[in-house]
């Protein structure tokens, strides 16, 4: 109701940091349940890719590991104010490994900003729930006019590959697979930003192995930064009488 009336996400979301976070894992094959307890709180935001290997688990979650305000960068206040400092949310990039057998949960932050937040991570979506080696995620880091989409090479030491440009503010990032490509970043990212600069949107395609744009295309239109992004290949599109859609 509180989101109805249209207030402000910190208003809509009261936040209890008193409990710690629980891991249900359901086996696909026979519907069963095992509750995993962590023994630290946590918010969660989007989750990653998540595989198993050797009765080992392991999932990526973008969350928040502090008892901070994990919504910050949305306060309109704070945005519409030229001289803004970065907000210490407490966001991580967190990767959990559940031992399903002894239970063990261990874990690593793969990203830790001091302020602000990273969120939204993508990946091929041909290696969802296996094993894979990068992960795409966006930096917003507002305090500087500045967003950016990161490459996180997960097989060698979290190596980090970026594109970034000053006064461009980035929507959800979405991977298109290159059918034609062995290769796990063989493919697009596909972005939509706001260029404060021009005040208008321009629409990217960066390559996913090189994170260098391959294709940059001005708007004729100013769209607000959004949250979430979905891509609609031409199979499906045609059937709607469309091109291809990236909404």
């Amino acid at each position: 109701m509180n989101m109805m009336a249209g207030n402000s996400v910190e208003d809509c979301f009261k936040i209890n940091w008193k409990n710690n976070l629980e891991f249900n894992v359901m086996r696909i094959e026979d519907g069963s349940n095992k509750v995993f307890k962590v023994d630290h709180p946590g918010i969660i935001i989007h989750t990653g890719n998540t595989y198993v290997e050797d009765d080992i688990m392991t999932v990526d979650f973008e969350m928040s590991a502090k008892n901070l305000d994990p919504f910050g960068v949305f306060d309109m206040q704070w945005l519409k104010d030229n001289n803004r400092q970065g907000i210490p949310m407490g966001y991580v990039f967190r990767r959990y490994k559940i031992n399903l057998k002894t239970e063990e949960i261990t874990f690593h932050d793969i990203l830790a900003p001091e302020f602000n937040s990273n969120g939204f991570p993508i990946i091929n979506p041909t290696v969802q729930g296996k094993k894979h080696c990068y992960t795409y995620i966006t930096e917003m880091f507002f305090q500087v006019n500045k967003t950016a989409v990161l490459k996180i090479d997960h097989c060698n030491g979290d190596a980090i590959t970026r594109w970034e440009e000053q006064g461009v503010y980035i929507s959800e990032p979405y991977f298109i697979d290159n059918p034609h490509s062995e290769a796990e970043d063989g493919g697009l990212i596909v972005i939509s930003v706001f260029d404060e600069k021009i005040g208008l949107n321009r629409f990217l395609m960066l390559d996913a192995h090189t994170m260098k744009p391959v294709s940059d295309t001005k708007l004729p239109i100013r769209l607000p930064m959004t949250l979430h992004a979905q891509f609609f290949p031409k199979a499906i599109s045609q059937g709607l009488g469309q091109a291809p859609v990236f909404i």
